[in-house]
Formats: structure tokens, sequence, C-alpha cells
């Protein structure tokens, strides 16, 4: 769907997340065109959601960055009672049709090339596949107090399990099926940092554990690929999945076909 349908099919679905009680978290990757003014995912949502902005959880790929310590930032921020709209996605670009609608590609201004979009994502898939053949790095000799790209390789390890998966379709799909795992990566990354406890099933329902140890706040976490277009289009919206937490730690889920 567009991005500018987005928040009236979100009110439709989740009616209890209004702008006035709603705090807005964004797990989207770093690229600007997450945030593209007007036309873009994070852009739509955080006018129509927020009056002062969103917090911001995300990192390379859409991966939930902001750790526990973050997520304990965002509880502090929510009114009593309140709610959560936790928005994440993964990210893939179709050029226009005057650059051949090329999936995986997209215009950016002062550009004179095409971008890989996601590029993070597309790096990640890239170095996994790489190492199918070439042997294994060496342990540096010194240690590092700080990894320089800790966060591309949170994003390669969260891929590298469902490598098959997005390996099975031919190429012109492995940007569809990569950005579908990604945001099943994310939404999994998302649930070990919201609920660090972990989630249980109980009597066939998933209830998180303890949910005593979380503050009274009801979560809905929404969940797909944002579709990146070239700089002056409306960019798209691919829902895949919703989940719902109440403050009891019940868990609702509603998952929707998940196609592009």
């Amino acid at each position: 769907m567009p991005v500018s349908s987005l928040p009236n099919h979100l009110e439709v679905l989740l009616p209890e997340f209004t702008p006035e009680k709603t705090l807005l978290a964004l797990s989207l990757c770093s690229d600007e065109l997450s945030t593209k003014p007007n036309t873009s995912l994070g852009s739509v949502l955080t006018s129509h959601f927020s009056t002062t902005g969103a917090f911001m959880a995300g990192g390379l790929g859409g991966m939930v960055s902001c750790g526990t310590t973050g997520i304990g930032a965002m509880f502090s921020h929510v009114q009593t009672p309140g709610n959560v709209l936790f928005v994440y996605a993964s990210h893939v670009g179709i050029s226009s049709p005057s650059s051949g609608s090329k999936l995986g590609l997209v215009e950016r201004p002062g550009c004179s090339d095409l971008t890989n979009t996601c590029g993070a994502a597309t790096k990640a898939f890239n170095d996994i596949v790489g190492s199918f053949s070439s042997p294994p790095p060496q342990s540096p000799t010194t240690k590092k107090i700080f990894n320089s790209d800790y966060q591309q390789d949170c994003l390669e390890a969260a891929l590298k399990p469902n490598i098959e998966q997005i390996l099975a379709d031919q190429l012109v799909n492995n940007m569809v099926q990569l950005s579908l795992v990604t945001a099943e990566a994310i939404h999994l990354s998302a649930l070990a940092t919201i609920f660090p406890g972990g989630i249980e099933f109980s009597d066939t329902k998933r209830r998180v554990q303890n949910p005593s140890d979380y503050p009274p706040v009801k979560i809905a976490l929404v969940g797909g690929v944002h579709i990146n277009t070239s700089p002056n289009c409306e960019d798209y919206f691919q829902l895949t999945k919703i989940e719902i937490v109440d403050v009891d730690g019940l868990v609702e889920t509603l998952e929707l076909t998940a196609s592009l």
C-alpha cells in the first residue's frame, strides 16, 4: 500500500492507539530514505502519530540497535495510561521505470548511479555467500575495545541461519526474500530487546514471561517491508505482521500475506 494509506489502516486495526496517548517508536534502517520528507514510512508515521517525533530504536537494516537501555528509556517516555506503537521494517528499493524498474536499486538526489537498497542487507547477504568459499578470517592479534562495525555484524549474524531461504529463488527474487527474511529478523530482535525475559506458550496462548517486570503499557508491534521509490515518488509499505501485547503480557498475533 502507499505509505500515506498506512496511518488510516492502522487506525482501523488498532483503534486504541490514538496519537493522543501513543508513543511512536521506529526501528528502521539508518538509511536517509527511511525518513525522506513527506513520502517515506518514517516521515508519514511521525507526522500522523506524533507531535514530538518518534523514538528511534533501529540501526543498519532496521535491526533494533538501541538495546534494553534504549527500550527502558522508551518506556519511561510513555504517558500513563498509554501505548507504544512500535513499527519496524526492512527496506528494498525499486528504481523508476526510466531506470529499468530494478529491484534492490534506487535513485538518490545528486547521485549519477543507482544505489543498493538496502545496502547493509545486500552486503550481509554477499558476505555470507562469499564466506562459503573463503577461508575464515584470522582472529586479530590485539583485542579491540570497540567493534567498529557491530551493527553490520549483528545483521549478518541474524540473516545467516536463513541464507538458504534467500537463495531458494532465482536472482531476481533474492531481494524479495532478503527483505522478508530481514523483516522477520528485525521482529525477533524487537521481541528479544523489548521483552528480554522471553515469551512463553501457556494454554495455546503466547504470553510474556514475568509481565510484572515491565511497565503496564500496551504495545503494538507492526512489521513489514518499506519499499523505497525514486526521489519525487511516494514510497510503499508491505504489511507482514501485527502483534499486540496487552498490559498483562498476553500476545495476540495477526499475520498477513507477505508478498511484493
